[in-house]
């Protein structure tokens, strides 16, 4: 371990909607890498398959990653994806397997800033080995509405509803104070371009070319919501990461913050704010706070007066069916296949259901497009990964 100085691993740990699949994506791509020292960098990934655990390295992460809808592979969270139990033992046997191996993993997952106390538990167990902790974050007037059409429109399509019960809250900084109290952990946090600061901090020959993943337009959160076999759930964002794959990027974002909304997102930056000056160096701080968000003035008040965005507006619901005709020629293109027909676009005064039903057509062919070419590129792992899963089994039985 003498070799990478006083760490043992580097932790990503997000926050959410502040660049964490962008990153994965680049990563993914080439999972091993050289330090901004000369050192060996390897990211994992970890899977759960059949009820086994599995990590993944080198080309088969990479072409597992291009086989997913989502363009990559990571760590998963707690809980909800996989048992504290599982997921430190897995941890535990990387960072062992970096010691013996000559190199310092990389893992990442974007919901473990929120769980600071178990990981603390877990990194006891260990014996607190040295790690590298790194967290992008987001003002929360601007993370608060990312968050809600990313996930709380899904379940409290209104957004006082989805702000009133504290649906994933904004407590990142609360989160980050337990962090930097684990013994031996070292915690750097930055804001901006994530691709930019990774590659600068950790690994210098990262790649700064990647997909930039947004916000979905106004128009297809609104289809989604009256089409609900495309997206069930909060968590089922597959089909959006195809369309931004193959898909012009959408001129307008949504947005749900109203002027009433203000005073309770301005008492929760200014908890977190001052959570953050008290256990953050100085410098550190000033960098990060820095941004306007931080502060009372919020520069989009034009977008706050004029209230929540419409989800059903037909000239946004044209320009989907303009940008879903591209990203099929597109994909047709990859797949070495003629571009489809155009078809025929509804009277703007026509009903929902028309114009649904002409997206819904454009999306099941861009759908089979997007499966195929993942296939081509991603064969090879495949064919690996069943017969890794068949050894396990073996051994196992």
């Amino acid at each position: 371990m003498s070799a990478f100085g006083d760490r043992a691993a580097v932790l990503h740990i997000g926050a959410p909607k502040c660049g964490s699949s962008a990153l994965q994506t680049v990563l993914s791509a080439r999972p091993d890498l050289t330090g901004t020292q000369g050192r060996s960098l390897r990211y994992s990934a970890m899977l759960e398959i059949r009820g086994r655990v599995m990590r993944l390295h080198g080309s088969m992460l990479r072409q597992l990653a291009a086989w997913s809808p989502y363009g990559y592979q990571s760590w998963p969270d707690l809980g909800r994806q996989v048992s504290g139990s599982a997921l430190f033992n897995a941890i535990g046997l990387e960072i062992a397997q970096g010691r013996r191996d000559g190199y310092l993993p990389i893992m990442s997952s974007e919901g473990w800033i929120r769980h600071p106390e178990r990981f603390a538990q877990a990194l006891g167990a260990m014996g607190f080995p040295p790690v590298q902790v790194i967290t992008y974050l987001r003002p929360p007037l601007p993370w608060l509405n990312a968050a809600f059409w990313q996930w709380g429109v899904w379940t409290r399509p209104c957004f006082d509803d989805w702000l009133r019960h504290r649906q994933l809250s904004y407590s990142f900084g609360m989160n980050l104070r337990r962090w930097s109290e684990i013994p031996n952990v070292t915690l750097d946090l930055a804001t901006g371009n994530v691709l930019q600061d990774f590659k600068a901090r950790i690994a210098s020959d990262l790649a700064l070319e990647g997909p930039r993943h947004g916000a979905a337009s106004p128009a297809l959160v609104g289809f989604l919501l009256r089409n609900r076999q495309f997206r069930r759930t909060g968590h089922d964002a597959a089909l959006e990461f195809i369309i931004q794959r193959w898909c012009p990027r959408p001129a307008r974002r949504a947005w749900a913050i109203a002027p009433h909304h203000l005073p309770r997102i301005a008492t929760l930056t200014s908890e977190n704010r001052g959570v953050l000056e008290r256990f953050l160096p100085e410098g550190v701080a000033r960098q990060l706070l820095c941004d306007p968000l931080w502060q009372e003035d919020c520069p989009y008040l034009p977008e706050i007066e004029t209230g929540p965005t419409p989800l059903d507006d037909r000239a946004e619901l044209a320009q989907l069916i303009e940008a879903l005709v591209a990203g099929c020629a597109r994909a047709s293109l990859a797949n070495g296949l003629p571009p489809p027909g155009i078809p025929d676009r509804p009277r703007l005064a026509a009903p929902l259901s028309d114009w649904d039903a002409v997206a819904t057509g454009l999306l099941q062919r861009l759908i089979a497009l997007d499966r195929r070419a993942r296939q081509r590129w991603a064969w090879g792992g495949m064919q690996r990964l069943d017969a890794r899963i068949a050894r396990v089994e073996d051994m196992a039985a």
